[in-house]
């Protein structure tokens, strides 16, 4: 598991996803990763943050070979991660903090959820 963690906060193996079409290679848990990437949303590091992390998440949930990595169960809990308080919600009503990182991404990924789901509908009600 750690290494799926440093894997999803290490710059260059992400960039070698993106620049091989946002493929994650065959050797890791699609879903644990998807998981850990979710929190370099916190990060101050654009290129981490926007560049990487978000293209690789948002690609995985919205690419239709891509969705069959992933099974109904495992996007709910993509989805349910992304509300809770600690992304969602994450230190909500501070101001001059950098915690809106957490917040805004974590709801661009609810929105490429529920565009994939309107697209194919697979969620539960």
């Amino acid at each position: 598991m750690e290494d799926i963690i440093e894997r999803a906060s290490d710059k260059q193996f992400l960039q070698a996803i993106v620049d091989n079409n946002n493929h994650i290679p065959d050797d890791i848990d699609y879903f644990l990763f998807l998981e850990a990437l979710l929190q370099n949303f916190a990060s101050t590091d654009p290129q981490l943050r926007d560049n990487l992390t978000y293209s690789v998440l948002a690609h995985a949930i919205i690419d239709q070979d891509s969705q069959q990595k992933l099974t109904t169960s495992q996007v709910e809990d993509l989805l349910l991660t992304c509300i809770e308080e600690d992304h969602l919600f994450y230190h909500i009503g501070e101001a001059g903090t950098d915690t809106v990182f957490m917040r805004s991404f974590s709801l661009l990924i609810i929105a490429a959820i529920l565009f994939a789901d309107a697209k194919t509908p697979r969620l539960s009600e």
